[in-house]
């Protein structure tokens, strides 16, 4: 016979693993006591349970915050009844009874005195009520902002003319009116009202109203202690450039023309940084201008020369100043000013020296008349302090680098071209941008082509001194103690004129040009102060703020009463009156907060309450239905395990037929 798989014992096992894992889910529920016991007796529900357990627990902890607020509430509101109901009251009491004119001034002082105390009582209510660290009666109220704060300074953009302007000067339409530059690469251009201009602050003001009528972001000035052109633009991302027109070449001279400039000693002593003026030793000094005798007396004292720098030579110095004043005072058509030499200037190397020169020829422009005053016949104790040597009638000789001699009674300085770009870091030349330079030379037109390259300072002299030997110019570069740059004649003769600088290298060459830079800014968050947010919900938009008070007699406004007069006393008791309709309305304002804070609380526990119950039909176990349950599979569990006996029993016989 076939022997077959007892198909019928098998199924009965198969049920008892079912039944069993039945049967333990029911006994985890029931010894539990929830329903969902991993996610998956119920994925979704354990999902919102959790979520659910989260609101709740957060609603119990805002209902300890609540409880905390209502606290801190009644602290300031019973220290606010305090400073109201005991040292106000007690104040108004004392401002009345002064206010008697039955008072002496003695019986006021005592009253005067008890006040002082009661004030400084009610500042220390304010300064000592303090919850949990929070200080809450002196606290003057802000809300939260920010500001920008500036943590690297901006620049300004800049054009500074090389040479001083004219004192008076005319403007033609259609000759010298139009001037024009870019502003970050955008051309901007203004109309000059012709006119005669005898005084530089008009024309100063006469530009900037035309600026601003073409909505130009720049204003122009005069360089401190010079009269230099200057346009600066605001702070910010700006660049100068590019400036022509008619009136560019007048009002931003580049050439100073020759002129006799009355300059009466060219042989000048090296000043230290000080020089002492001793009365009755060293202070005198007498000169002839035009045959006529000057004499002048200079204060005695230690002058400072000028500020140890050259590029402010001429500026605040006390010496000079003092020199100034005298020369005025005596009437004398001439004013000191210093010169700076460098090495190579033999034989005055690296120094200032001091000079007299006539008014009309103080400032270098070129739209001057040469000068013709003769000097002579220095003399006085202070010749020797001020002045080593003096061109006087006898003269003397001296030849300058350039083969200049300069002798006699006036000294002549041939047209030079100073530039005024700073060239100590080079210049990038690049083909059909910046690489020409054009000038006449006594009404003569010439023109260079500089090669393109990235210079620096002393290999673009020697470039600009190669293009002027290829072209046959009579022309010489060199830098000045400054490293700007200095064009004049190879062989200068008196009547050389060098002028009407133009080209697109003039203004990388001759215009100090400086770009700005914006301000570099941080933004700073301030925070609010002296208002409390207090959260009174589980999510993170639950809450409301609590504005703290400031009842510091200051802010009463009772820090400076007086009780010493009747008057006194009444203006007092009125502003007593005023300090307690604050309090008052302050103690209103937390009583207000403890009945929002008290209902709040009351709302937290019936939606904590809700909420539990809602979880709990969730997660929960229904131990009844359960129990079913249980009885149920166990039963099961017992019947098929009967069942598995008996279906292995039928097929016992097979092996009774073996035996």
């Amino acid at each position: 016979m076939r022997i077959r798989n007892n198909i019928p014992a098998l199924r009965a096992s198969n049920q008892i693993g079912k039944n069993e894992s039945l049967l333990a889910k029911a006994h985890s529920k029931l010894s539990s006591g929830l329903r969902i016991n991993q996610a998956a007796d119920d994925a979704a529900g354990l999902a919102i349970s959790e979520k659910m357990r989260a609101q709740i627990r957060g609603l119990e902890t805002a209902q300890r915050n609540v409880q905390d607020a209502v606290n801190l509430v009644q602290t300031a509101e019973t220290a606010l009844g305090q400073i109201s109901n005991e040292s106000l009251l007690r104040l108004r009491e004392l401002a009345v009874r002064a206010a008697n004119d039955t008072m002496t001034e003695a019986d006021r002082q005592h009253i005067q005195d008890e006040v002082e105390q009661i004030k400084r009582g009610i500042d220390n209510i304010a300064n000592s009520t303090i919850f949990n660290e929070v200080e809450l009666l002196n606290q003057p109220i802000s809300e939260a902002s920010t500001t920008q704060r500036v943590i690297e300074m901006g620049s300004y953009a800049q054009v500074i003319a090389p040479n001083s302007m004219p004192v008076g000067f005319t403007i033609k339409s259609g000759v010298n009116d139009q001037l024009s530059f870019h502003i970050n690469d955008t051309l901007k251009e203004i109309t000059i009202t012709s006119g005669i201009y005898n005084d530089l602050p008009s024309f100063i003001e006469e530009l900037n109203r035309q600026m601003k009528n073409e909505d130009i972001p720049l204003s122009a000035s005069l360089e401190n202690n010079t009269k230099k052109l200057m346009f600066t633009s605001p702070i910010g991302e700006y660049e100068i450039k590019d400036i022509s027109g008619s009136a560019e070449g007048y009002l931003l001279p580049l050439s100073t023309a020759n002129r006799t400039s009355g300059i009466s000693m060219n042989g000048l002593p090296v000043l230290s940084p000080e020089v002492t003026i001793t009365e009755g030793v060293n202070d005198t000094l007498t000169f002839d201008i035009d045959s006529v005798t000057y004499s002048i007396t200079i204060a005695a004292g230690t002058y400072t020369v000028y500020n140890a720098s050259a590029s402010h030579l001429n500026e605040n110095s006390p010496l000079l100043e003092e020199i100034n004043q005298k020369l005025i005072a005596a009437n004398a058509p001439v004013s000191a000013r210093f010169i700076y030499y460098v090495n190579g200037d033999t034989p005055f190397n690296n120094g200032a020296g001091l000079y007299f020169t006539a008014l009309e020829n103080n400032d270098e422009s070129a739209f001057l008349e040469n000068g013709s005053h003769s000097f002579g016949n220095f003399g006085g104790d202070a010749k020797t302090t001020l002045f080593d040597k003096v061109m006087d009638s006898s003269g003397w000789g001296y030849q300058d680098a350039a083969g200049y001699t300069r002798s006699g009674t006036v000294v002549t300085y041939p047209s030079t071209v100073r530039g005024e770009a700073d060239l100590s870091d080079g210049v990038t030349i690049v083909s059909g941008q910046n690489d020409i330079l054009s000038f006449d030379i006594n009404g003569v037109n010439n023109s260079i082509t500089i090669s393109q390259g990235s210079y620096d300072s002393n290999s673009l002299i020697e470039e600009l001194n190669h293009q002027f030997t290829s072209d046959s110019i009579e022309m010489q570069a060199s830098l000045n103690a400054f490293n700007k740059l200095v064009l004049s004649k190879t062989n200068p003769f008196d009547d050389d004129v060098i002028r009407n600088i133009t080209g697109t290298a003039k203004g990388d060459l001759f215009f100090e040009s400086i770009k700005g830079k914006s301000p570099v800014t941080e933004t700073v968050n301030h925070p609010a102060q002296g208002i409390l947010s207090i959260q009174n919900g589980a999510n993170s938009k639950d809450g409301f703020d609590i504005y703290l008070s400031d009842v510091r007699t200051s802010a009463l406004g009772i820090e400076n009463i007086s009780v010493m007069t009747g008057e006194y006393s009444g203006h007092a008791i009125e502003l007593i009156d005023k300090a307690m309709d604050k309090v008052l309305g302050e103690q209103s304002k937390m009583g207000s907060y403890q009945n929002r804070l008290e209902h709040s609380y009351n709302s937290l526990l019936s939606s904590s309450e809700n909420l539990v119950a809602a979880e709990s039909r969730i997660r929960d176990a229904d131990l009844a239905k359960e129990v079913v349950k249980k009885v149920k599979f166990s039963m099961l569990s017992e019947a098929t395990q009967a069942m598995l006996a008996q279906f292995n029993q039928n097929s016992s016989g097979i092996l009774h037929l073996i035996k």
